[in-house]
């Protein structure tokens, strides 16, 4: 999504067009269009639990020497949002931690 926003596309329509194929998810039907793009990212659940569950989940691949390339990846994503002092924003938050790295902003 940062990425078609910063080619100047509408985030709206990208967001249609995710819901309107097999990329459709809750959080793109949900989250997206009532936290994300209305930049209303209320606390729920947190992206310090986000962060203790991933890494719950990590620890227990490297236990039974399960390989998690695209898992380990978005685990340091979350983990580095996270080390700057996010934890206690809702995990929906993260979108503001990429928004910073492409200098954009996802809004409807």
């Amino acid at each position: 999504m940062a990425l078609g926003v910063k080619l100047g596309l509408d985030s709206s329509k990208m967001l249609n067009v995710i819901n309107s194929s097999t990329g459709k998810s809750f959080s793109s039907d949900f989250k997206f269009p009532n936290q994300v793009l209305t930049r209303k990212f209320e606390v729920g659940f947190t992206l310090d639990l986000m962060v203790k569950d991933l890494k719950i989940a990590m620890n227990m691949a490297e236990e039974e020497k399960v390989p998690m390339f695209i898992s380990s990846a978005s685990f340091q994503l979350w983990k580095h949002a996270w080390s700057q002092g996010r934890g206690s924003e809702d995990h929906t938050a993260i979108v503001k931690y990429i928004e910073e790295m492409f200098d954009v902003e996802i809004k409807g």
